[in-house]
Order: C-alpha cells, then sequence, then structure tokens
C-alpha cells in the first residue's frame, strides 16, 4: 500500500506544473491525443482554448520574475475556478494555458472564453491589471493534436494582432 502511494504521488508530479499544479504541456498532449481517439470516431463535439497572458514580459521586466510567478498562479486559479468537471486545463507553456472542452461547440466554446477573459480581468492580481487573450477552436473530423493546436495558436495570434484582451476563433 506503501508503495502505491509513493508510485502515484510521482505520477501526480510527473504530470503537473510545479507553480500552477495544473496539468503540464506532456499530459495536456497525452490526455488531448487519447480525447481525440474517442470523440473523433464518435462525432461528439470537443473544443479547444489558448489562454495567453497580454504584456506578460512586462510584468517580469518591472516587478520581476516572483511577480510573475504569482500572477501566473493568479490566473491559473481563476482559470480553475470556471472548469466544468471533465474539462481539461493545463499549462501549456511560460505564460500561456490550454482548455480542452469536452462536448463543447466552437459557439459553446466561445462564449467560455468571453467569460474567462472577463473574469480574469475585473480583479487585480498581486497588484496588476491582468488582460489575457484566447484563440479558439473545433475539432474536425480530420484533426490531430498538431492541427488543434495550430488552428487555435493562429487565432490567439490574431487575437494579438488586433489589440489584445479579446477572443478570436479559427475554422478549418
Amino acid at each position: 500500500r506503501d508503495l502505491r502511494s509513493k508510485n502515484q504521488r510521482i505520477q501526480i508530479l510527473a504530470d503537473t506544473d510545479k507553480l500552477t499544479t495544473l496539468y503540464n504541456r506532456e499530459k495536456l498532449d497525452q490526455s488531448l491525443s487519447d480525447m481525440l481517439k474517442t470523440f473523433i470516431p464518435e462525432g461528439k463535439p470537443l473544443a479547444m482554448l489558448i489562454v495567453d497572458i497580454d504584456h506578460f514580459k512586462r510584468i517580469n521586466d518591472e516587478d520581476g520574475h516572483l511577480t510573475g510567478d504569482k500572477v501566473l498562479k493568479g490566473v491559473a486559479s481563476k482559470l480553475q475556478s470556471r472548469m466544468r468537471e471533465g474539462d481539461l486545463l493545463a499549462r501549456w507553456g511560460g505564460e500561456e494555458f490550454v482548455v480542452v472542452l469536452p462536448y463543447a461547440t466552437l459557439e459553446n466554446a466561445m462564449d467560455l472564453a468571453d467569460r474567462l477573459r472577463l473574469h480574469i480581468s475585473e480583479e487585480m492580481i498581486e497588484g496588476k491589471q491582468v488582460t489575457v487573450s484566447i484563440g479558439v477552436t473545433q475539432c474536425e473530423s480530420i484533426d490531430t493534436v498538431e492541427s488543434l493546436f495550430g488552428r487555435a495558436d493562429k487565432a490567439l495570434y490574431q487575437a494579438k494582432l488586433e489589440g489584445r484582451d479579446r477572443v478570436i476563433s479559427a475554422l478549418i
């Protein structure tokens, strides 16, 4: 029993981002791959968001990395507070998070993304007004993990180009 408990603890450490305690990129990639194997053949809707903290480099440069870390934790907490059971939330990279929404259409995902954007900006985090840009896409029958990420990332890039603090969707 003790060995099983230790192995479970090791697995949790291997699957999570130490700073935010969200799933890490490796766990995200594996979970999303598994979801696609189920959702695509069965024709079930699945959507994905990439959430990026606007002007995060400025926070690190002006206030230091410790403040940046606290902002990351604050955003992670705000995102986590709005997830449904079964949703997958992970830290994708530096200041980027990914939300995978099983059984969500593009319309559902856009609505959630805008609510997340507003929720994050409504209160200061570590004394900072924090906003996010979000790229949204829905899984299609021809998708792979890479194509899904590529489309959501392209939408995120467009949100940044259009001025940040916004949600943009991408279709095939």
